[in-house]
């Protein structure tokens, strides 16, 4: 076992991800998972760098964290017929609104497949805070 598995609060059954369907702080976590980046999860359902306690752990939105990747990996990008983007690592595809949220899904696909089993807090904490999101902006639009 790896140490950001040891890290990460394992309560509760993991949850099943399609990784096509991967978004956010478990897409974050599944990156982190099949690159061997060592992270810690906050409550927030955010990943945080364990050797750098200050800084987010984002690939899927920070280009920089991304980019190291997507360099190493040779991953290949274009605009999928619906405007969405389609990358590629080998013989591995993956489809998302952006090049990064794309990329990421193509490296776990290929390091971890097509299904990831999520720790069951992180998968909670960011179904809440997207019904938050979701609660705030139907708000605002009332």
């Amino acid at each position: 076992m790896s140490a950001f598995t040891q890290r990460v609060p394992l309560t509760g059954d993991p949850v099943e991800y399609e990784t096509r369907k991967l978004i956010g702080g478990p897409l974050d976590w599944a990156v982190a998972a099949a690159l061997k980046v060592d992270v810690t999860v906050s409550q927030s359902g955010q990943c945080w760098l364990v050797d750098k306690p200050k800084q987010l752990y984002s690939p899927h939105t920070r280009y920089r964290q991304g980019a190291e990747f997507m360099d190493q990996f040779d991953v290949q990008l274009r605009t999928g017929p619906t405007g969405g983007r389609v990358a590629q690592i080998e013989d591995h595809f993956a489809c998302g609104p952006t090049m990064l949220i794309s990329a990421c899904r193509a490296i776990v696909l290929k390091f971890l497949g097509e299904k990831v089993m999520i720790p069951h807090d992180l998968a909670q904490a960011f179904l809440i805070r997207e019904l938050e999101r979701v609660s705030t902006t139907v708000t605002k639009e009332s």
